[in-house]
């Protein structure tokens, strides 16, 4: 049996977690959190989040997991934010799917990102445990039953598997250089001649380069938001909500809004020391700057 599938794409720290947590509420749905070890099928030996057009084996794989684990559910909701660089990936893989788009102020956004690779955050074994093993704890907004990562693999790509993880953590342990993130081809040599700034505006603006390409492949199937009107607006819930085909009233919409953390949502969206390098940085990548 086919099943609708809607695919939430945005850049890490953009609101997708929040979203995803939202629509759990849509009944007869199945949301999958960050299956980042099934997208990765086939692609272990490279270390870059790079896009790619999967063959036809490794599409079927993906999509009989999502299913699987889908059980009797007719939709799928699937947050990744590291696919927010691989739109042919995602296209080949789901070429039906719709898309949810989640757009943040790129300041924020890009600080956001850069504070948690100043932090260390990716990688840690906490993060781990709840994404990979189901091991979640109490948290308001922390997703909550996710593919277990050996669901995820198959035993001709365990070798692979192994060997990206133990890259990964001497990247992360001995070298320092392991951004939060989507990783870009070549990123320690960007970190290394750049900075650590530079390096996330620069993922910022291949996002939006990629974003242009999600719009030509799923043409009248891709729908954007903002998270800071997803936080604070109830009418953008509801349209939320009506994209994937169900209807919710003003009143649900603003319950949904209470259980959000409005101090937080301030502090996140706080100036910073940093603004103006990070403008300028985007500026010598050829993107103009401009708060809404």
């Amino acid at each position: 049996m086919n099943k609708k599938i809607i695919i939430i794409i945005g850049m890490s720290r953009s609101g997708t977690t929040v979203v995803s947590k939202f629509l759990e509420s849509v009944p007869d749905t199945c949301v999958i959190f960050e299956p980042h070890i099934a997208w990765k099928i086939n692609d272990f030996m490279n270390l870059f989040d790079s896009d790619r057009n999967l063959n036809k084996y490794s599409a079927r794989w993906i999509k009989g997991i999502f299913y699987k684990f889908a059980n009797n559910k007719n939709l799928i909701i699937e947050k990744s934010p590291i696919n927010c660089l691989r739109p042919k990936l995602i296209y080949s893989a789901f070429p039906e799917a719709k898309i949810i788009y989640l757009n943040r102020d790129p300041i924020r956004c890009i600080y956001s990102n850069y504070q948690h690779s100043v932090k260390r955050s990716m990688f840690r074994f906490k993060a781990i445990k709840r994404k990979y093993l189901n091991l979640g704890d109490n948290k308001k907004f922390a997703p909550t039953n996710r593919l277990i990562f050996f669901k995820q693999l198959n035993i001709y790509n365990l070798p692979g598997f192994f060997v990206y993880s133990m890259r990964l953590l001497y990247y992360k342990i001995f070298k320092n250089t392991l951004p939060f993130g989507p990783k870009l081809d070549d990123f320690r040599k960007i970190i290394k001649k750049h900075g650590l700034i530079f390096y996330h505006c620069k993922v910022f603006v291949d996002s939006i380069r990629a974003k242009q390409i999600f719009q030509k492949l799923f043409s009248g199937r891709i729908q954007e938001f903002h998270m800071e009107e997803i936080f604070s607006d109830p009418n953008e819930i509801v349209r939320l909500f009506k994209f994937c085909s169900y209807n919710i009233n003003i009143d649900i919409a603003e319950k949904l809004l209470k259980k959000l953390n409005q101090q937080n949502i301030k502090k996140i969206n706080r100036k910073s020391d940093i603004d103006e390098e990070i403008i300028n940085n985007l500026t010598r990548l050829d993107y103009y700057y401009s708060k809404k």
